[in-house]
């Protein structure tokens, strides 16, 4: 079962997904909380809350943190949606479960303008947020499908360090191909580093857990407000290849 790990303290910059992975669906696939986030934030840019709600909501399915703070953020500003202070701890009180500094302290600062009557409920709404998208059920639930869909593609080479390139699948197919050094090879659809694209931070549950808060702690040291989620999640987003 994939562990719930602290946020990660980088010292270097996190691997960055190539954009060759990110364009093939089954990569894409195979991480649902990255995917849903960004195609959210593509909503949101758009103005369109309905579906950036949506969008985030399934992120959150899979343990997104900051897909979770962006849904607190969004219900403590009333933007695109009822303003609701209480559903705004909830989500946020869900986005610090892993401890990172600015998730808490912003989660603090909502709990100071909870009356009783919003603390009562925000413990009702909270209740039911952890059971449908805590750690506890969404990382098992991440851990699964990144699990499938390395298999569906074509068996688990996470962490290969022998020299070779992957061939991608042209047309949407799932599984990839792989060449070594050396050989030419026939087959159509881009190549790429075999390393990289197995890197384990991409496909080893804990490792890619550790990689995405290696993420937001990157977005947090690139930003002087500590507390504006919607600049943070869009430098996080910079780091990641856009859907095509």
């Amino acid at each position: 079962m994939l562990a719930k790990m602290p946020a990660a303290q980088a010292e270097r910059t996190p691997r960055r997904i190539d954009a060759a992975q990110w364009s093939k669906p089954s990569f894409r696939d195979a991480h649902p909380d990255l995917k849903h986030r960004l195609l959210a934030q593509q909503a949101l840019d758009a103005g369109d809350y309905a579906i950036a709600i949506r969008e985030f909501t399934r992120a959150a399915d899979f343990g997104d943190k900051l897909s979770q703070a962006m849904l607190a953020e969004l219900y403590l500003t009333g933007e695109g949606v009822a303003r609701d202070l209480a559903r705004a701890y909830a989500w946020k009180d869900l986005a610090a479960g892993r401890g990172f500094a600015p998730f808490v302290g912003k989660r603090e600062s909502i709990c100071g303008q909870l009356d009783g009557t919003q603390q009562s409920e925000a413990l009702q709404i909270g209740a039911a947020l952890y059971a449908r998208h805590g750690d506890d059920v969404a990382l098992p639930r991440l851990e699964k499908r990144i699990r499938r869909e390395l298999k569906r593609m074509g068996g688990s080479r996470t962490g290969f360090a022998n020299a070779g390139s992957v061939v991608l699948p042209s047309g949407g197919g799932t599984r990839v191909r792989l060449m070594r050094h050396g050989r030419l090879s026939a087959l159509g659809g881009p190549q790429m580093d075999l390393a990289h694209y197995y890197a384990p931070e991409f496909w080893r549950p804990q490792q890619y857990l550790a990689w995405k808060d290696a993420q937001l702690e990157q977005a947090r040291r690139g930003q002087v407000v500590v507390g504006e989620f919607r600049a943070e999640a869009r430098a996080d987003a910079a780091s990641v290849p856009q859907p095509q």
